[in-house]
């Protein structure tokens, strides 16, 4: 059951990882290039509208989709539940055996009490980063799915309602700062379980300009 569920997530989380790159990437792109473009060309306040509106439009619609909780969805939100449901799979042992399988640092130190050091490095990021006992901490899981219903509910909420529907009531506007502050939530979250399952760390999912 272990080897099946890591499997799946592992899957799930690279499509989440693309995703949130995706949206990483419209959103430095908008704000870098496009934006900028919208004010030194000549642009009618009609196209500029139309551009400003796209833009929101589609990166919105990407964020909905990263917290669906639908069990056939494939989302942050869902790999975060699942792994709320199943904390005691996720030991601290399959992963610093993970973490350690393609350690060229182990393979290359012949050093006993240098390879002693290497081997307890995967134990200590777990237990910094998913808790203290022998496997996920679920509270910590909880937390993590709390902060991003937080960060996102509004989002969501004007989604449903005036973007995937057109609801007779008002919605919340999304705000700038709240936009921006359910971006950072989401790369957070999605670079932390990549390094759960991956045991690959990565400070942040925003691809670089070339």
């Amino acid at each position: 059951m272990q080897e099946e569920l890591i499997k799946t997530l592992r899957g799930e989380i690279k499509i989440v990882a693309n995703d949130v790159s995706d949206l990483l990437y419209f959103e430095d792109v908008f704000i870098t290039r496009t934006k900028p473009s919208l004010t030194t060309k000549k642009f009618d306040q009609y196209t500029i509208g139309a551009i400003i509106k796209s833009h929101y439009s589609s990166v919105l619609v990407i964020v909905r989709k990263l917290i669906g909780k639908k069990r056939n969805e494939i989302s942050l939100m869902r790999i975060l539940l699942r792994l709320e449901d199943n904390n005691s799979l996720i030991t601290k042992d399959w992963y610093a055996k993970e973490w350690l399988k393609d350690s060229q640092l182990l393979s290359s130190e012949p050093d006993q009490l240098m390879k002693g050091f290497i081997e307890n490095i995967p134990h200590d990021e777990f237990q910094k980063n998913f808790g203290k006992a022998g496997f996920l901490d679920k509270a910590i899981v909880t937390k993590d799915i709390s902060d991003l219903e937080n960060a996102t509910a509004t989002i969501k909420t004007y989604v449903d309602k005036r973007l995937a529907h057109h609801d007779k009531s008002q919605p919340e506007v999304v705000t700038e700062k709240y936009y921006l502050k359910a971006l950072k939530t989401i790369d957070k979250l999605t670079s932390k379980y990549i390094l759960l399952l991956n045991q690959a760390g990565m400070a942040s999912l925003k691809p670089v300009l070339q």
